[in-house]
């Protein structure tokens, strides 16, 4: 049975939450239309309340037909990190911290995803673009990720 698209979020958000414990995760846009506001609702209660979180949202569905009786469907996802900005030193800082976070979130999403939801096939790897931007006066790391899945037909 094909997984819904809630289940593939609930997954997604769940390796990622393995693989992130100290963030919060959630399987849907919970972001607002205001920017600044966004890293009060990143707040990780397991990270000292700093701004520490993933959310992870459906943002397409395309189909190819292939022969008579199927259609394949790719669905892609956005997966999006959030981490609080730290000057630290060279040997700890936040730069490291959340890109040691990204490397862990990407191992499991190619290794772990196929075995959690073995009716998907992972079509686009996880890719992230990143940076450092403002909200609300406040500097923070964010990754945004790409990852197309498609369910076995």
């Amino acid at each position: 049975m094909t997984p819904s698209d809630k289940q593939i979020r609930e997954g997604i958000t769940s390796l990622i939450q393995a693989a992130a414990p100290l963030s919060v995760a959630f399987p849907r846009w919970i972001l607002g239309y205001v920017p600044a506001d966004w890293p009060g609702l990143l707040r990780s209660p397991a990270d000292d309340k700093r701004t520490h979180g993933w959310v992870t949202t459906q943002r397409g569905d395309d189909g190819t037909k292939k022969g008579q009786s199927c259609t394949n469907r790719d669905y892609t996802y956005a997966v999006w990190g959030f981490y609080f900005y730290e000057t630290g030193s060279d040997s700890l800082n936040s730069e490291d911290l959340f890109s040691a976070e990204r490397e862990a979130v990407v191992k499991t999403l190619d290794d772990d995803l196929p075995l959690l939801l073995p009716q998907l096939s992972i079509i686009t790897p996880i890719s992230f673009q990143y940076d450092l931007y403002g909200f609300g006066g406040e500097l923070v790391h964010v990754a945004q990720g790409r990852l197309v899945v498609r369910p076995c037909c």
